[in-house]
Formats: C-alpha cells, sequence, structure tokens
C-alpha cells in the first residue's frame, strides 16, 4: 500500500517492491507494507495505532524531531551553523550581530524550502516561527562549485536505539552557478536546487567517475587526496553529526513512540544533507523525511535509488533476495 504510489518519487520504490515479489493494493487490501510519501501518523492514527506484528511501516512516530528545522536549532546541536529563533532570541541575534559585523545570515523556517541570504534591514525579527542562521561564507569548492553531501540513513529501533548509514554511497549535488564572483542575491551561486549538476559533469570528477567508474562517494575521496585532504576526516565527521543527533533526541522518540502499541512496526529512512567548508569541516543543513528517490531528471541515479531501497527493506526484514 502507498501514498502517491504513481509519482516519480515511488518509481523505484515500486520497482524494488515488485522485483522482491510483492504487489500494489488499497486501502482494503490485506496489506504487509505500508510505504507512505506523506507522515501517515495523523490522517492513518486509528489504523497505525493497532497493527499486527508483521505489518511494517516506512516512517517513525515523532521523528519531526529529528527532520525539523526548527528542533535542530533549538537543541544546540553541534554540527549546525549557529542559528536564533525568532522572536524568543532577538536580542541575542542583534547582540550577535554587533559583536560580527562581517557575517552573513539566512532566514529559515519550517514550512518553507531553500534559503537566501538577507541583509539586517531585510530580515523580520518579529516573525514567528522562523529562525535566523549563520552563512557558511567559505564552503569547499569543487570547479568553483559549493555542493553538499547527501547521506542516507535508516533508523529501525528507538528501544534499543538502532539506526544504519548506508556507507556504500552518497549523492553528491552541486549548485549550478560557480560560487564566485559571489553574489549574495543570486541563490543559484548558493542553493543547491532541484537543477543541480551532478559528478558526471563535473571536470574534476569526471575521470573517477565516468572512466575509472568510481562511485560519488569514491570519486569525492579521490578528489580530496589529490587536493592534500584526509576524506576519513569528512566521513568521521558526519558518522558523528548523525550519531550526536539521534542520542539526543532519543528520550523524546521514546516518549513520542509511547503512544503506540508498539514502534517495531516502523522504520524510516532519510538523508542528511551535509556542507563542507575549505577545512573539511562539516554542517548539518537538514534531515530529509522522504527524501527524493526520483531518477526522472537525473537517470543515471536509479541503481543508487534502487540499492538505497533494497537495502532498507532488507535492514528491517522485508527482503533478503531479488526474485528473478
Amino acid at each position: 500500500s502507498s501514498s502517491h504510489a504513481d509519482s516519480p518519487y515511488l518509481e523505484h520504490v515500486v520497482k524494488v517492491f515488485e522485483r522482491i515479489g510483492y504487489m500494489r493494493g488499497n486501502k482494503d487490501s490485506k496489506w504487509d507494507v505500508l510505504w507512505s510519501y506523506n507522515y501517515p501518523f495523523v490522517k492513518l492514527q486509528s489504523i497505525l495505532g493497532n497493527l499486527a506484528a508483521h505489518q511494517k511501516v516506512n516512517h517513525f512516530p515523532g521523528l519531526g524531531y529529528i527532520t525539523n528545522k526548527g528542533s535542530l536549532v533549538a537543541s544546540n546541536f553541534s554540527y549546525i551553523p549557529k542559528a536564533f529563533r525568532l522572536p524568543e532570541q532577538k536580542e541575542e541575534f542583534i547582540l550577535e550581530t554587533k559583536k560580527h559585523t562581517d557575517k552573513l545570515w539566512v532566514e529559515k523556517s519550517n514550512q518553507h524550502r531553500g534559503i537566501k541570504i538577507m541583509s539586517l534591514r531585510e530580515l523580520e525579527l518579529d516573525s514567528r516561527g522562523t529562525f535566523l542562521q549563520e552563512f557558511i561564507t567559505h564552503p569547499l569548492l569543487i570547479d568553483g562549485r559549493k555542493f553538499d553531501v547527501g547521506v542516507y540513513t535508516i533508523l529501525t529501533s528507538i528501544k534499543p536505539l538502532r539506526v544504519y548509514i548506508y556507507e556504500e554511497e552518497v549523492i553528491l549535488r552541486f549548485c549550478s552557478q560557480a560560487y564566485y564572483p559571489f553574489d549574495p542575491t543570486n541563490v543559484k551561486k548558493y542553493v543547491v536546487a532541484d537543477d543541480y549538476i551532478p559528478t558526471w559533469q563535473m571536470p574534476s570528477l569526471q575521470t573517477a567517475y565516468s572512466h575509472m567508474k568510481y562511485s560519488h562517494k569514491q570519486s569525492l575521496n579521490f578528489y580530496l587526496q589529490r587536493h592534500g585532504h584526509h576524506p576519513e576526516k569528512l566521513w568521521s565527521q558526519i558518522r558523528s553529526a548523525i550519531q550526536e543527533l539521534f542520542l539526543m533526541k532519543e528520550l523524546e522518540l521514546i516518549k513520542y513512540g509511547d503512544n503506540y502499541k508498539s514502534t517495531r512496526n516502523f522504520f524510516e529512512l532519510v538523508r542528511f544533507d551535509f556542507v563542507v567548508d575549505e577545512d573539511v569541516k562539516v554542517y548539518l543543513m537538514e534531515v530529509n523525511m522522504s527524501p527524493n528517490l526520483s531518477s526522472e531528471y537525473l537517470p543515471p541515479n536509479r541503481n543508487i535509488y534502487q540499492q538505497v531501497v533494497f537495502n532498507t527493506l532488507s535492514l528491517v526484514g522485508i527482503s533478503k533476495k531479488i526474485v528473478t
């Protein structure tokens, strides 16, 4: 059973399920797995509160504590850029701007995607439900472009806490325009959008990815090593950030999960998006619930999406082999 079952997002999800021997059903089916794009715990509360032991759902109750931008800011999490909640921390923010006049700031909210650098005059310091976050002004650039690193992570249990990182591969997404000359009014220079440039179109990565047949992750490692950086410095920070965040939110997840008969029916695939500065220090930008799994725009990504889905289903006991 699924929500938005015919959307491009679920194309590879459906294909993997078909290859492991499952059929799509509807709300009246005797179902084994519910895969929903949207968070289902409001609309389907009565169903999800009384699941049979064999039924699995691809979302975890309370995961907003991990994916909610405002919740991350409120946590004083060490891997995110400095941020201030509005209007509660307005005075603290003003004090910070007086101490550090050279810092740039972006305004974010839980309801809106994307960011834009704003001048102090443009910022709405009395608006509710928003926060201001420091902009990382010296990102690591490859071929002059800023990029982010998407790391797939699977939560399978909260009692005990079990989190798995998909170590084999990552998604690399490059801004559609060069970072310099820097122009804060041009978001294409510093915001990764849906029209991002993929690994195989980046001149410094083409040899490793297209000719040596390296993965995205291996291609990035190859580049870092050639430019005097240690790749493990990057990946160890990423692992630490993911571990720290889940441990920080563990008690909140457990408390929320106590509203359900059992949390063993639930699992969650998310994508952590990191940016890297010129000193190879990582910053968590976002944790995506229901991350994009559509290769409609970039067909070569189909392999990683299907691998991620299959490994997720294997981890939670839904699949052990491909049906041929």
